[in-house]
């Protein structure tokens, strides 16, 4: 798939081949083997091995850039692909070409191979936004050969298809850039203004709808921030009338104190006076010193209050401060936690459109049979895969359907990455190695897996469980030939209305531990007539909790799809999800769930 930034890409490629002379030793000495090899292969005309070797021998020149090596070995790699009606590996070879012509400048070899790419995508029912996406490049090359109406027509033409059917930002800018770098270069002044004016409003509301986004948070940040310093003041305020409270207490018992001691010493110098003027004038000696003492004392009392408050004044002013300086660290960090929760976000979301991009839409799968796929990540990305291929026996030409639903170990982002190995693995059995038996091909796959991973050298214990079923039309009939690896098949006759279940072998792709049952993979062959049901789960959807952590549970779903069998693909599709969603009520989804239903038609 061409990425918006392949112009930059391919410039800066074009820029480092002009500085490549020659293979080093090690290459060459990679490249002779493969030759070598190659001439054997086509000895016994093995054309797979032929494919195989032509690409290695051409990747190794495209990454040394030499292209113009590379170029024979890759128009070779893709006849003998053509020749064979291997249409992906056609493809892969046909991007490899156009991308080496854009390098090199021929935009007119380039364009050749871009359209042939554009129709096998078509074909083999890829993503409306790779299809498009691809048109929008054969626009590009229309115009860097100068063919500036048929660029502007080839463009126009999916306008509302790229905004309606198959939306994505980025891809609406990238059309919107390139009709208008059309336009300009046609002269078309109008045009050009129409479609550079689409692209600044498109980056104006971009850029006011993250505005507002931030200073709304922004807003309510400053309100709670301003709550929290209400609090403190409300606190400091009730701490200075308390200590108020308190002084104005202590002075008052002071003034009470010295009145009644005032009275005190009236008495006794009535005493005095009336005994003899000596003690008077010694009683009064002594009174005036206790009382000066006491004043001394209350003083003393007061001041150290005042210091006390003082005191409090200043560590509630220096802790105001500190809660105003960790509001703003903390205001600093919770930005920079955003940014960063945003960043990755957009990773996992980026993640899964390229994902997706590695399943057939259902659309592909409906032109074999009706079918139907409930297919719910429990995260933004899933463990769980679907996958479906068409090919022609190679002993009978029949043509044979294989259908699989995978369950990779974890879920999110690790079982993502495995559902991407798994699916490249599959397709790779399938076409370029050959193997169409459903029991060896999940012994292949077994195998691969665990060289892939690493298993034998590393404590990786990843796996996966897999349902993978043939179906051949044979005289009125459909032979099923079934292998599972710890999943079963579900299939419902309809003349009977009867629903039956078979269990796979009990062990699982790759994993050391899944190899401890030793059992090896055997096919199930089943007859079915037209219109009976076959169903293909992962164990998602029996294994969900309801609120009181009860599950789902297989028997449950057997009776379930027992009395839906007979019913529409698309009735069955939402009964599926309606028992689900009235089990689940407000309970959080716990695994990635796929079912995937095919009607014998």
């Amino acid at each position: 798939m061409f990425k918006k930034n392949l112009i930059l890409f391919f410039f800066l490629f074009s820029v480092a081949y002009l500085n490549a002379q020659q293979l080093s030793s090690s290459s060459q000495q990679k490249v002779d083997a493969k030759i070598e090899a190659l001439s054997t292969a086509s000895t016994n005309t093995d054309w797979s091995e032929e494919i195989r070797l032509n690409k290695e021998i051409a990747d190794i020149y495209q990454k040394n850039r030499l292209y113009s090596q590379a170029i024979p070995y890759f128009k070779k790699a893709h006849q003998i692909s053509k020749t064979n009606k291997q249409s992906v590996l056609q493809r892969r070879m046909a991007i490899s070409l156009s991308m080496i012509g854009i390098q090199l400048g021929n935009f007119s070899e380039a364009l050749n191979y871009t359209i042939e790419v554009n129709e096998i995508s078509k074909n083999i029912g890829l993503s409306k936004k790779n299809i498009y996406d691809e048109i929008i490049t054969i626009g590009y090359l229309y115009r860097k050969t100068n063919n500036y109406q048929k660029s502007y027509e080839t463009l126009k033409e999916i306008e509302s298809k790229v905004l309606f059917e198959a939306y994505d930002e980025k891809l609406v800018d990238r059309f919107y850039r390139e009709i208008a770098a059309v336009c300009k270069a046609n002269g078309d002044t109008k045009n050009y203004l129409k479609y550079t004016n689409i692209l600044e409003k498109r980056h104006i509301n971009k850029t006011e709808a993250e505005f507002n986004q931030k200073t709304a948070g922004f807003v309510e940040t400053v309100h709670e921030q301003n709550k929290k310093i209400e609090n403190i003041e409300q606190v400091v305020l009730k701490q200075g009338q308390t200590l108020q409270s308190y002084q104005d207490s202590l002075i008052k018992a002071a003034t009470a104190k010295r009145e009644s001691d005032y009275k005190l010493q009236i008495q006794n110098k009535n005493l005095i006076i009336k005994q003899n003027e000596l003690e008077q004038e010694k009683l009064f000696s002594r009174t005036l010193t206790f009382g000066l003492i006491f004043l001394l004392v209350i003083i003393g009392v007061v001041s150290y209050l005042t210091i006390l408050i003082k005191k409090s004044n200043t560590q509630i002013k220096k802790s105001k401060q500190e809660i105003e300086t960790q509001n703003t660290e903390l205001e600093q960090k919770n930005e920079q936690i955003s940014k960063k929760n945003e960043q990755i976000s957009s990773g996992i979301r980026y993640a899964k459109n390229i994902q997706i991009a590695t399943l057939l839409p259902i659309e592909y799968l409906k032109k074999a049979f009706p079918t139907f796929i409930l297919y719910k990540a429990k995260d933004i990305v899933s463990g769980d895969f679907y996958w479906h291929a068409i090919k022609n026996d190679k002993t009978t030409g029949a043509k044979l359907y294989f259908s699989a639903v995978v369950d990779c170990t974890g879920h999110g982002v690790p079982g993502a990455f495995m559902s991407l190995i798994g699916v490249r693995l599959l397709n790779e059995i399938l076409f370029e190695k050959g193997i169409e038996d459903p029991a060896k091909i999940l012994e292949r796959l077994n195998s691969e897996l665990q060289i892939a991973l690493r298993q034998s050298e590393t404590e990786n214990d990843d796996g996966m469980d897999i349902s993978l079923a043939r179906i051949e039309k044979k005289n009125g009939e459909f032979e099923i030939n079934y292998c599972g690896a710890n999943r079963p098949i579900i299939y419902f006759e309809n003349e009977k209305s009867k629903l039956n279940y078979v269990r796979g072998n009990l062990a699982t792709i790759g994993g050391v531990e899944g190899q401890r049952f030793n059992e090896e993979f055997t096919n199930t062959k089943l007859v079915l007539q037209k219109n009976d049901m076959i169903y293909l789960t992962s164990d998602g959807y029996v294994d969900q909790n309801n609120p009181q952590r009860k599950k789902f549970g297989s028997n449950r779903l057997l009776k379930l799809l027992e009395n839906i069998a007979q019913k529409d693909i698309e009735e069955q599709e939402s009964a599926l999800k309606d028992e689900l969603s009235k089990h689940r009520s407000d309970s959080s989804q716990r695994d990635d769930i796929t079912i995937m239903g095919i009607r014998l038609q």
